[in-house]
């Protein structure tokens, strides 16, 4: 799942599925490689992780979710000790792909993957700017990866390790990244300025370039085309359902998927619709 990026918007994500390792981290824990620290960018962090997790903790309702360790660097080189020392997750091939290209460019600023375990930060570090700048695109990129963890978390890694089916193991893709993406813009930063306004329209400006329906977009594609849509899609669909039903009521269908429903009753449960009823009202909104 591949980071899209216009001059408004920054989406960073991807999600590797290897559910039977577990992490040697404290609960939490905030493990950055020397040009982070140096920087006091692990600070910001962990400062960020704090909003965050206060934020998530009030869309769960009271349930109790782990935090996940983070991991960052600069660098995939950097990366790579820091897991082997802190996580089970990854093999070194696996990583080096998932940070392809990402990593080191001032294009991206920040990307990050939840790995089942862990989540693993890369971070652009820009000569010039003071690490106060670089807290917004740690912020979106953190608050998106956490985000994956929890649902994750709500749907439960056991069920996920059994079911081969990615939709019927954690619903569809549209609703995954859109979900992650719409907390990462509106939840993941508490001091920073964040134009949402602006992230809103630049997403409806791209979204109206876009023939394919929301139905369509229940699975993960590797067509770039697809996967802009499922996140530009997903973003306004997950932000119309938050809208009508409450930030939570997302988390919520996770939280059933977890005790066993089947996701288009799961939607149904949360959200108080048919996911049919639902496609026609969002492509006819």
């Amino acid at each position: 799942m591949e980071m899209l990026k216009t001059a408004q918007i920054v989406v960073t994500s991807s999600v590797l599925l290897c559910m039977s390792a577990v992490s040697t981290l404290a609960d939490g824990g905030v493990v950055a490689a020397s040009a982070i620290k140096a920087r006091g960018l692990d600070r910001i962090v962990v400062d960020v992780l704090s909003h965050q997790t206060a934020v998530l903790g009030d869309q769960l309702d009271g349930r109790e979710f782990t935090v996940p360790p983070v991991i960052v660097a600069t660098d995939a080189d950097d990366l790579w000790p820091l897991f082997q020392e802190h996580s089970a997750s990854l093999n070194e091939e696996e990583l080096s792909d998932a940070f392809k290209r990402r990593c080191t460019s001032p294009n991206d600023r920040a990307f990050g993957v939840f790995t089942g375990d862990a989540i693993a930060l890369c971070v652009f570090l820009s000569e010039t700017s003071a690490p106060e700048a670089e807290r917004k695109f740690i912020s979106i990129a953190l608050a998106h990866e956490l985000y994956h963890s929890v649902q994750f978390q709500s749907v439960g890694l056991s069920r996920l390790a059994e079911i081969d089916d990615t939709l019927d193991a954690f619903g569809p893709a549209w609703l995954m990244e859109g979900s992650a993406f719409y907390f990462g813009e509106f939840f993941g930063c508490d001091t920073c300025d964040l134009d949402i306004e602006s992230v809103t329209d630049g997403v409806r400006e791209l979204t109206s370039r876009i023939t394919t329906p929301l139905s369509k977009l229940e699975y993960f594609s590797d067509d770039p085309r697809l996967a802009d849509a499922m996140y530009y899609k997903g973003f306004l669909a997950a932000m119309m359902l938050a809208h009508d039903h409450g930030d939570g009521a997302i988390l919520e269908f996770y939280h059933r998927m977890g005790e066993g429903h089947d996701w288009k009753s799961a939607f149904r449960s949360a959200f108080a619709e048919d996911i049919t009823e639902f496609y026609v009202r969002f492509e006819s909104g």
